[in-house]
């Protein structure tokens, strides 16, 4: 199996499942209640939908550097690394959210199978790393983000994604 095609292989994985390190990104957030997603009663203070937002830029960023940017729609919010939801963010813009950022992933698996063996070691512009660099920690964020999310201690958390609720 060719290096790029593992990285997919896992890369999916941990986003949509079955995921080697427990539940896989997609599967729990869609379990969510919207109350939760919104909740900044956390740990740290941070909201779910503020992660997600987080997730969803690096993998844009990926398709930005990969020039891959015109096969999806263009971010339904203003995307920053550490960009936090308006305070009129709706249970329609989760939805649409949590779809974009199923079809970049989508793009992104695509858009990583063809890249050319020899683009893996191109500087990634701004990050002091490779592109094959980038992609091994790429592959591994959701995994950590889930678990974040898991352990961030949302109220109720952990009753809404048992099987049946």
């Amino acid at each position: 199996m060719h290096t790029t095609e593992l990285m997919v292989k896992t890369f999916d994985r941990e986003f949509f499942g079955p995921s080697f390190n427990g539940q896989a990104l997609l599967p729990l957030i869609n379990s969510l209640r919207f109350s939760q997603v919104m909740d900044v009663n956390t740990w740290e203070g941070y909201r779910i939908v503020d992660v997600i937002l987080h997730v969803a830029y690096w993998k844009f960023t990926l398709l930005d550097f990969l020039g891959e940017t015109s096969k999806c729609d263009p971010p339904p919010f203003a995307l920053d690394n550490y960009l936090k939801a308006s305070d009129g963010f709706s249970e329609t813009d989760w939805a649409y959210l949590v779809a974009w950022l199923q079809a970049i992933h989508s793009l992104a698996s695509k858009s990583i199978l063809e890249i050319p063996p020899e683009q893996l070691s191109s500087d990634m512009p701004g990050l002091e790393c490779t592109l094959e660099e980038f992609l091994t920690w790429l592959i591994t964020h959701d995994t950590y983000h889930c678990a974040m999310i898991r352990n961030m201690g949302v109220n109720g958390l952990h009753e809404s994604h048992k099987p049946g609720a």
